[in-house]
């Protein structure tokens, strides 16, 4: 037997933050995740405000888009190369950066959700300055 629907805004009596507080009863969260926020969509929202390695929105939907899981300490981009979740933003090995794919934003890409895409930070530097001296040339 399923368990009867939460009545709206039932877990914001949880949430003791008051950032989080209004981001969960504001207009924009509702329209996003529905009418009628369901408790996984809440859950989740409040699970990205205490991620475990400070990473923001955007860079938690980049590395769910390339592993699946949110979560996933480490991983192989699509370019082979090895990234680590913690490492985000940092220029060594292992550090990644948010590329947008399949679009790039140098050629009007959109800065949505479906457009991110975790990438080690060599390859996305590289692609970005290969792209730039292409379009300065016109080629």
């Amino acid at each position: 037997m399923a368990s009867p629907p939460l009545p709206p805004n039932y877990l914001l009596q949880f949430v003791t933050d008051p950032i989080l507080r209004a981001m969960l009863g504001s207009t924009d969260c509702r329209s996003e995740f529905g009418a009628d926020p369901t408790e996984k969509s809440l859950l989740g929202l409040y699970a990205l405000a205490q991620d475990p390695d400070g990473l923001g929105y955007r860079e938690v939907v980049a590395w769910k888009n390339l592993t699946g899981d949110p979560y996933a300490k480490d991983a192989i981009d699509r370019h082979g190369r090895y990234v680590v979740r913690r490492l985000y933003g940092e220029r060594v090995s292992g550090g990644w950066q948010v590329d947008h794919y399949p679009i790039p934003k140098s050629l009007d890409g959109p800065d949505v959700e479906t457009n991110w895409m975790a990438c080690s930070y060599e390859i996305n530097e590289y692609k970005g300055s290969l792209l730039s001296a292409m379009l300065r040339r016109g080629t």
